[in-house]
């Protein structure tokens, strides 16, 4: 065979530029690394069971000084699980009051130490709102949460009773 022929001419171009093909997409494929696929992340998971405002749902004490004539706006069990699988579940009572946050930050917490309970935690954000956790020294790992939050529109305050229970 004849080096010279200019038969071959053609086949070098084409292996010469079939090989320039290969190695740049070698190179590239090199340089991008497999996308990696994520998980969705899971979500919390929450289901509600709603009772009516004649109903205190079980769990909260039945002697609750709930306000007469309060306008109940949640009344429910709440049941959470985690993404990571942990679950948790709060019984809710919550009213619109004509009273204070002050006032019934004093009414919720005269109640909860004349019941022997601690008070763990209190907090004034404002005289707007109030939040603080206390619990039965009997069952100290279910906290009732009391927060006193007033509506700057309307001037009620939202009582939101909750009384937190970990399942596991």
């Amino acid at each position: 065979m004849d080096n010279n022929n200019p038969k071959f001419i053609p086949v070098i171009i084409i292996l010469f530029g079939v090989a320039v093909g290969i190695f740049i997409y070698i190179w590239n494929s090199s340089k991008n690394p497999k996308a990696v696929v994520e998980e969705p992340k899971q979500e919390f998971e929450r289901k509600a069971e709603q009772f009516g405002a004649e109903i205190l749902p079980q769990g909260l004490p039945t002697d609750l000084p709930i306000e007469e004539g309060a306008v109940v706006i949640s009344n429910e069990i709440v049941k959470v699980t985690t993404p990571d699988g942990k679950q948790e579940e709060q019984v809710v009572r919550a009213y619109l009051s004509a009273k204070t946050v002050e006032e019934n930050l004093k009414i919720y917490k005269d109640y909860v130490l004349a019941k022997g309970w601690q008070v763990s935690g209190e907090i004034n954000v404002s005289k707007d709102l109030m939040i603080f956790l206390s619990y039965d020294p009997k069952n100290p790992t279910q906290p009732i949460k009391f927060e006193f939050v007033k509506n700057s529109v309307t001037k009620d305050v939202t009582v939101r009773i909750v009384l937190i229970k970990n399942i596991r």
